[in-house]
């Protein structure tokens, strides 16, 4: 485990019912919600070569993890993710910060890491809008933010 700004500290959030150990997963998951992916946070740890290993969503429909950081992966955190993708024969995308439009790395099962699309950049760009817009620190609700952007897909 490595300490990446020892002055960091996580805030858990609630989202949906579910406390998630960061707003930045918090976030990830009002995204993944905007686009209508059904996910599960921390289903199950996996015992890996690299060791213990617990990734935060995932998302059955799609077969394919999610692992969120505040910064970038250390390599025995890439490890652990091409390990998990191996064993499950899931994709496993590796994500920093909150969410955005752009590619992010992905291990695949078969080895080799790629540069993926998580979503269209039209729906991404919804869901990263959505997760920008929760307030947590102002006492929002993200389900509020949630409310908000499906009547406005509607409108």
């Amino acid at each position: 485990m490595h300490d990446r700004n020892p002055d960091w500290k996580p805030i858990p959030t609630w989202f949906m019912g579910v406390l998630h150990r960061s707003r930045t997963e918090a976030r990830w998951a009002i995204c993944l919600e905007v686009l209508g992916f059904k996910r599960e946070y921390e289903l199950e740890g996996f015992a890996l070569g690299a060791g213990w290993y617990l990734p935060d969503f995932y998302l059955p429909g799609l077969r394919m993890w999610i692992e969120v950081k505040p910064t970038d992966f250390y390599p025995d955190e890439i490890r652990k993710c091409r390990e998990l993708a191996a064993a499950t024969g899931c994709e496993v995308f590796m994500v920093v910060g909150s969410p955005e439009v752009r590619e992010y790395p992905c291990c695949l099962p078969g080895g080799g890491i790629v540069a993926l699309d998580l979503a269209a950049p039209d729906r991404m760009a919804m869901g990263a809008a959505a997760a920008r817009a929760a307030r947590f620190e102002h006492g929002a609700k993200p389900e509020d933010v949630l409310k908000m952007f499906r009547l406005a897909r509607t409108a």
